[in-house]
């Protein structure tokens, strides 16, 4: 309970706008405290909740597509290095991130569970949510979601993939819900919880940062996320990004600046023995 209590104090002293409810905002949870970060995303602190029945063994009630666990977040925000100490304040450690030559950064990966993020940042106008991820086991379970989709006539919503991520190494799809808010089905990412992690940097102009296969990445990708809302239920409004933008980078006549660097060649040979 005492953390609840320090929230509310931590974000009060950084100026931000705070709501205490003893009894909650939601059915299941007790005393929480919601507040508008320094980038401008609500948030919610509690500790108490109701449980309900973990349906982890109930292989009666789901199919071969069911989503087993909320993952991350991805946050648009004009400043990523602001956002990124603002986050290790709070605790987080940057598993991987997108820099060009300059040293400007683009994105951020960070986590506090033992896997490469639990919450992303990339440059862009914000406050807005790039996309929620959720997580299935296997990547075939990736496949059957894109079967359905098929089945049920509603493949237009597949907005990218499926694929493999070059950061993160996760196999991904995004999908669009009836309201166009962007849903990542995620799987197969890697362990981070060694006290040593190091940093993984991807350049800007490296196209397999965001596809391993070095598939192109729709515009929309880029240029498409939802609004947040204030502790009154009101859009945030959208800050520009003043410096380079990763849009500006890759959405060119093929979107992509390389696949190998200058010298570095790599080739495989196909062969058959009679």
């Amino acid at each position: 309970p005492a953390e609840v209590d320090a929230a509310e104090a931590y974000y009060k002293e950084l100026g931000c706008r705070t709501e205490r409810r003893k009894d909650g905002f939601s059915k299941g949870i007790g005393d929480s405290v919601r507040v508008e970060d320094p980038l401008g995303f609500p948030y919610e602190f509690f500790y108490d909740v109701e449980h309900v029945e973990r349906l982890t063994q109930r292989y009666d009630l789901y199919s071969a597509g069911e989503l087993v666990r909320l993952d991350h977040f991805n946050q648009v925000t004009p400043d990523v290095p602001r956002g990124r100490k603002y986050l290790e304040d709070l605790g987080f450690r940057v598993s991987e991130d997108i820099k060009d030559s300059n040293g400007v950064t683009y994105a951020a990966w960070m986590h506090r569970k033992q896997t490469v993020h639990d919450t992303a940042l990339t440059g862009g106008d914000g406050p807005r949510m790039h996309h929620v991820a959720f997580a299935t086991h296997e990547k075939h379970n990736i496949i059957q979601i894109c079967d359905k989709m098929g089945a049920l006539r509603i493949s237009d919503r597949i907005e990218r993939g499926p694929g493999r991520h070059g950061v993160s190494n996760a196999f991904y799809l995004y999908i669009l819900d009836p309201d166009g808010h962007r849903i990542e089905i995620y799987t197969q990412d890697y362990y981070t919880g060694d006290p040593d992690n190091p940093t993984v940097t991807w350049d800007v102009h490296d196209n397999q940062r965001r596809d391993w296969w070095g598939n192109a990445v729709v515009p929309s990708w880029y240029t498409e996320a939802s609004l947040v809302l204030d502790l009154d239920g009101n859009p945030q409004p959208v800050i520009q990004r003043t410096d380079a933008s990763e849009m500006a980078v890759t959405i060119g006549a093929d979107g992509f600046s390389y696949t190998r660097e200058p010298g570095e060649e790599r080739g495989f040979k196909v062969g058959a023995q009679l």
